[in-house]
C-alpha cells in the first residue's frame, strides 16, 4: 500500500477514536500536505494548511464582500431602527416593550435580506476560493448566470429563522436591563462628560451582556435548528 492510500485509510477513522494517536497525527499530516479532506482540523492545522496551499492569500478569502456586509448592516440596522421605532411610538397605540420587539425585529428582517446576497458570494469564497472566482464582481457574476436571482438568496429563510427572533427579543431586553442597572446603581449620569462616558460604557455593556445571555438562551433551539438544516 502507498503512503497515500494508507493516509486515506488512516482518516477513516475521523473524527472517530484512533487506538494509535501517533500513527493518526502522521496521516493527518500527510493528508494535509497532499490537499486530502480532512475533518476535524485544530486551529493551528487549518492555519497551516491555508497559508501550504494558497499562501498569505488564501486568509483574505471572501474579504471584500466581508466588508460590504458588515458596513451596509450597521448602517441599514441603526437607520431603520430609529425610523420604526420613532412611527411606531408615534401610533401611540403599541406598548414600549413591544415598540423595541417590533422595530427591532423589522430592522433585521430588512437587513437580513438585503445582505444575504453578499453572505452567499463571501461564503463561496471562502470555501470555494479563487480557483473558481476571480473577484467579487465575477462571482456574482457566475451566480447570477447559473442559478438565476434566486441564487443570491440561498439560506434566506433559514437566516431568518434565528436572527429576527434573537434581535427582537434582545433590543427590548437590552432597554429593560439598561434602566434597570441605571437604577440599581443609582447612577445619574454625571455632568462631567469623562465621567458620563464612563458610566454609559459600563451601564451598556452590562446591559448587553444580560440581554445576550437572556436572548441566546430563549433562540439557542432555533440556532440549533439551522445548523442542522445547513450541515
Amino acid at each position: 500500500m502507498d503512503k497515500k492510500s494508507f493516509a486515506k485509510e488512516q482518516l477513516k477513522e475521523v473524527p472517530h477514536v484512533v487506538q494509535d494517536d501517533k500513527l493518526r497525527r502522521k496521516s493527518r499530516k500527510y493528508a494535509l500536505k497532499k490537499d486530502i479532506k480532512v475533518y476535524n482540523l485544530t486551529f493551528l492545522e487549518a492555519t497551516r494548511a491555508i497559508y501550504t496551499r494558497e499562501g498569505m492569500m488564501g486568509f483574505m478569502r471572501g474579504f471584500t464582500p466581508s466588508m460590504l456586509k458588515n458596513t451596509i448592516n450597521a448602517g441599514s440596522y441603526f437607520s431603520m431602527l430609529y425610523y420604526l421605532e420613532s412611527m411606531l411610538t408615534n401610533m401611540g397605540i403599541f406598548h414600549p416593550a413591544q415598540v423595541s420587539f417590533m422595530a427591532s425585529a423589522m430592522s433585521r428582517t430588512f437587513q437580513t435580506i438585503i445582505s444575504n446576497p453578499l453572505i452567499v458570494i463571501k461564503t463561496r469564497f471562502e470555501v470555494v476560493g479563487f480557483a473558481e472566482y476571480a473577484n467579487t464582481h465575477d462571482a456574482a457574476r457566475q451566480i447570477l448566470a447559473k442559478e438565476g436571482m434566486g441564487g443570491f438568496f440561498t439560506g434566506l429563510k433559514i437566516s431568518l429563522i434565528r436572527d429576527v427572533p434573537f434581535s427582537g427579543i434582545f433590543y427590548p431586553i437590552y432597554n429593560f436591563f439598561k434602566t434597570y442597572y441605571t437604577m440599581l446603581f443609582g447612577l445619574n449620569f454625571a455632568k462631567n462628560e469623562q465621567n458620563r462616558a464612563a458610566q454609559l460604557v459600563w451601564i451598556t455593556s452590562l446591559a448587553s451582556f444580560s440581554a445576550n445571555v437572556v436572548s441566546c438562551t430563549v433562540t439557542h433551539p432555533l440556532d440549533l435548528i439551522r445548523t442542522r438544516v445547513y450541515f
